[in-house]
Parts: C-alpha cells; structure tokens; sequence
C-alpha cells in the first residue's frame, strides 16, 4: 500500500517522528472515489474506538461531506440523508477524551468538535488539506486545546479528497451560526434556481473496515504536536466545527435564503 511519501519526507527532515504507528484500515466508498485511512490505533485509542464505533454501526453510511473550506479542510461524518429533500444529523455517541497528541499536517484525518468544549468530539471529522499546525495561520495543534489527529490517508485517497476540495462550493444564506451547509461542496451543480439533488452531493456510500489488523501499516511513523509555543498565538481564523444535532429540510433553507443558494467564490483561508 502505497502512503503520502511527501508528509512522510517532510516530517523527517523536520525531525517530528515519533515510533512506529500501527494502525486498522477503514474506507470509504464515496460518490467520487474510495478513501482509505489508515488508523492510528496505538497513539490515539480512544478516538479510535470511538470513530471504529460509528463505522461498525453503519453511522456515516449514506453521510455526505457538508463541508469545504479550500486550503485548510474538508469535513464529514454529521448529516445523514433522511429522505431525498431532507437530513438529520448522525445521532452521536458519548464525546470522546481530546487525545492531540499528533500534528494536524496535510494528508491526516481529526475530529471535529463544538467551540470551547475540548473534550467534545463525537461523530464528525476533518481532512487537512495543508499543515495545519505552527506553520499557518490555523494552528489547530493548540486551537481549542488541539485537534486530535487519529488517522493517515493514503497518496490516492488524498487524491480524492483534494479533487472534493476543487469543487465548487456553495452557501445557504439563512442565520444560524453553525453553517452546517455554509460550504457544501457540490458537483455537475450549475442552476441555482433549484434544488441540489443526492446526485450532487459527495455522499459516504459506505464506511467499513477494510483491514482490521493494527498492523497493517507498521511503518508509519506521524509527525507529533508540540504543543502550544512558548510565545502565544493568535487565536485561528477558522476552525473545524461539529454542526450539532437538529433536522433540516432543503425545501424549508432554501426558504429561508431568499433568492435561494447564494454562490460563494471560494476564498483561501490560510
């Protein structure tokens, strides 16, 4: 199985590496290409167990990716499709302890969690894009008491999600301060007179663990966080945020946008 040889290298020469990792693989089958995520069993277990929890119960089967912010994240595993015009959101489990003790670099997967709740990741996740850590200006390795990195992607898996992150993204203009859909990665999307369908959504067919060994991949070896720097940061610009619970029907946002899906142009956030 081939990884991300470029993190990996990058890492190296930077001196970051802790011992070898061994992690379970789960993928992801997606509307535009598998996933496949190679979990770190023995650095994080609880968010481990705790993600495995909502894969072997089916959680983030038909879930859509409601979430892209080019240059920094694509995020997943909160809304669930209900009917063809309506979503819930996945019913969540008990938060799981923060466990950050890997960096947020490009190529890794973390949970998601409420604002100013450190301990409150439960069913969502993010996909750095870039590095996210001492070296931008969203250092999520010590926002909200740092972002627990729990997973590597493989080079092709990575592939998909940055061809997710090139999508267009569009906003729903209405007041609700969690913007669950205020980034939504849509594809084949153009008439913004209508609704989007399933079609256009980048749905999680299904997630499943594909190897269950935790040493299916020995060799890798993450980049560790640091921890907060001896001088304090400013606070980070975005943040990866858990949507909470709650119904939303399509039909009834696009309400209450007015003219409808507003197209945002994308903006680099980092």
């Amino acid at each position: 199985m081939k990884f991300n040889t470029t993190l990996l290298a990058g890492a190296l020469c930077a001196g970051l590496f802790t011992s070898q990792a061994e992690a379970t693989i789960v993928t992801l089958e997606t509307s535009v290409g598998n996933i496949d995520i190679n979990l770190y069993d023995e650095t994080t277990p609880l968010t481990v167990a705790n993600f495995l929890a909502y894969v072997n119960t089916g959680a983030y089967n038909h879930t859509f990716i409601h979430r892209s912010v080019p240059g920094f994240i694509v995020q997943g595993g909160g809304w669930v499709f209900n009917t063809g015009t309506e979503f819930d959101h996945v019913e969540t489990l008990a938060p799981v302890v923060n466990e950050p003790a890997l960096s947020n670099v490009r190529g890794t997967i973390s949970m998601a969690k409420p604002p100013n709740s450190p301990n409150g990741a439960t069913s969502e996740f993010f996909f750095n894009l870039v590095n996210n850590d001492a070296s931008s200006g969203n250092n999520l390795d010590i926002a909200e008491s740092g972002y627990t990195v729990f997973g590597q992607l493989t080079d092709e898996s990575m592939a998909v999600v940055d061809a997710i992150a090139g999508l267009q993204f569009y906003a729903f203009t209405q007041a609700y301060s969690n913007s669950a859909l205020g980034t939504l990665p849509l594809q084949n999307y153009t008439d913004t007179s209508v609704l989007p369908t399933e079609d256009n959504f980048i749905v999680i067919y299904s997630a499943t663990v594909s190897d269950a060994a935790t040493d299916t991949a020995a060799g890798l070896t993450p980049p560790v966080n640091p921890g907060p720097p001896a001088t304090p940061t400013p606070p980070t610009t975005d943040s990866p945020i858990d949507s909470g619970g709650g119904n939303m029907g399509l039909f009834s946002l696009m309400l209450l946008a007015g003219a409808g899906l507003m197209r945002r142009r994308v903006k680099n956030k980092v």
